[in-house]
This record gives C-alpha cells, sequence and structure tokens, in this order.
C-alpha cells in the first residue's frame, strides 16, 4: 500500500512484502537520501563534476616530503633509544689473578721492545657510559706506542687501550 499525493509533502507510507524500511519517525531511508542529494546538490552542483588541477602557485612536494608528513607520530622521544640500552648485555670487570698478571706484564714488555712490528690481540674492557658494567672487546692491529702519562696503548688507528682494563694478550 503506497500513499502518495500531487504536492503532498508529508511522510510516505509503504507496504512491501513484510519488510519495512521505514525508520521509526516513518520517513523512507530512499527519500531522506534523496532529500540529502538534492541539498548537496543546491549548494555544490556548480563544482561537484569540475576537474582539479591542483593549486598552481604552489610548486608540488617532492613524495618523500609529502610521506613525512604522514609518518607515525612518537609520542614519546628517545624512548627507544633507552630501550636499546637497557636491552644491552653488560658483565662485570673480573680481577686477574697474580699469575695472570705477571703474564701479561712479560707479554707487554716483549711487545713493547718493537712496537708496530708484530700483529697483535688484545682482550680488554670496555666500561658502558650508561650503565654499571661494560663489555669484554677484542682489538687486533699494530701498536703504535706507550702513553705512560695516561698508562694505555695507543693502537696505529688511534685506539687507546687502558693497561688497567687489559685482561689477555696475544702476540699473532
Amino acid at each position: 500500500m503506497v500513499r502518495e499525493g500531487a504536492g503532498d509533502s508529508g511522510p510516505k507510507i509503504r507496504a512491501n512484502s513484510g519488510k519495512s524500511r521505514c525508520h521509526t519517525d516513518g520517513i523512507d531511508p530512499l527519500e531522506s537520501e534523496m532529500r540529502e542529494d538534492q541539498i548537496v546538490l543546491e549548494k555544490y552542483g556548480d563544482i561537484i563534476h569540475t576537474d582539479w588541477k591542483g593549486v598552481r602557485r604552489h610548486p608540488h612536494a617532492d613524495y618523500r616530503i609529502r610521506a613525512a608528513q604522514f609518518a607515525p607520530f612518537s609520542a614519546l622521544s628517545g624512548y627507544d633509544d633507552e630501550l636499546a640500552r637497557t636491552a644491552r648485555p653488560v658483565e662485570e670487570k673480573t680481577d686477574l689473578t697474580e699469575s695472570a698478571r705477571l703474564e701479561l706484564d712479560q707479554k707487554l714488555r716483549m711487545i713493547l721492545e718493537s712496537p708496530g712490528q708484530e700483529e697483535i690481540e688484545i682482550e680488554y674492557f670496555q666500561a658502558d657510559p650508561c650503565k654499571k658494567g661494560g663489555t669484554y672487546r677484542k682489538y687486533r692491529g699494530y701498536l703504535k706506542e706507550l702513553d705512560l702519562n695516561e698508562r694505555s696503548l695507543c693502537m696505529e688507528d688511534g685506539l687507546r687501550i687502558s693497561m688497567g682494563e687489559i685482561r689477555r694478550v696475544e702476540i699473532l
């Protein structure tokens, strides 16, 4: 059953095979949608179907710059760095026994007799700048000189290793 009248602006009532498409207020959703379309056409009908050619007075931005505008925002700046620092493994520095200290001293004297002639491997402790402890590292290279003021070995590539941090030295 459909009640329609010429010039009737009231709500339409439709009956269809048991399936009601009516809202509780009695307005057909299709009719409501058509009314909204009509309002949109009245307001923006003159520009809806025009081609957009972009802004002429501004040059197009590089795609990488445009992508950076939509990059994820990091509310906690530095948080990832702090997590990486916390996750970094550290160990405590071990003290050498007296016999290991004498053996190390003997090898260092042999190396210092002819610096830069023999390749050496040094295992030394490097303290972590942010946490208590550090890591043991290995270095292979040639000795340049001994700095007695700082009690350190100066290697050819500029690395300085404190004598108190050395755990093991091997002549290769």
